[in-house]
């Protein structure tokens, strides 16, 4: 292969990851958007070329480059908004859904946006954009998080999601019950009122029994 050659290849590898790159934090229609726009403005067609239609000698690109776009760490799957992240990852406590808060401010925000460290200020900013409740302390959120092992701390007020948190956020969410559903907080509220009402009633019955075992006569 010419030099020439070469060097258009690398030109192509470039241009391919310089524009993953811009089209990685956009949603897929964002994405379709984006890449009709520039195919109408450019004059390029969108029907894949065939193989007749390769100039000759030109070789076909390998197809590392590309894969950048379906890194793990990319995960396109995710929503690219913090409410639509929030309903899709379903979290049950203010610690969880700070996990959430720092992942999506460190991953999925536009790459000049992110930020390894989060606040108490993002925790306010991105509670109310996901529609969360805010705490009743939201300063006190990130220092109980930390302590629930999802955080280290970087700094007076700063803290950065360390590797549980990272994995509770893409592996451990949304949480599934014994059989393998999503389980919110509310279904674990109404389970203990069950199992106290159960227990109260358990513990009337045998009361009940006592009492009436003592006022009973004694036969002569």
């Amino acid at each position: 292969m010419t030099d020439d050659a070469n060097r258009n290849i690398a030109d192509e590898i470039a241009a391919i990851k310089a524009v993953a790159e811009a089209l990685q934090p956009l949603g897929d229609a964002a994405r379709c958007h984006v890449i009709a726009y520039v195919s109408e403005a450019l004059g390029i067609a969108t029907t894949p070329a065939s193989p007749a239609d390769l100039v000759p000698g030109h070789e076909r690109l390998p197809v590392e480059p590309v894969a950048m776009m379906n890194e793990p760490t990319a995960l396109s799957a995710l929503p690219s908004d913090i409410r639509s992240l929030k309903e899709q990852k379903q979290p049950r406590s203010a610690n969880e859904m700070a996990a959430l808060v720092a992942y999506y401010v460190s991953e999925m925000l536009p790459s000049d946006e992110r930020r390894p460290v989060v606040t108490s200020a993002d925790i306010d900013k991105y509670f109310k954009q996901a529609n969360y409740r805010l705490p009743g302390r939201v300063a006190q959120t990130l220092p109980d998080a930390a302590r629930a092992g999802y955080f280290d701390v970087v700094d007076r007020g700063q803290y950065r999601l360390n590797p549980v948190g990272y994995n509770l956020v893409v592996h451990g969410l949304p949480s599934a019950g014994a059989d393998g559903t999503s389980r919110s907080p509310r279904s674990r509220k109404t389970t203990k009122k069950a199992t106290a009402k159960k227990a109260g009633s358990t513990a009337a019955k045998r009361a009940k029994t006592t009492s009436t075992k003592r006022s009973s006569p004694k036969r002569a």
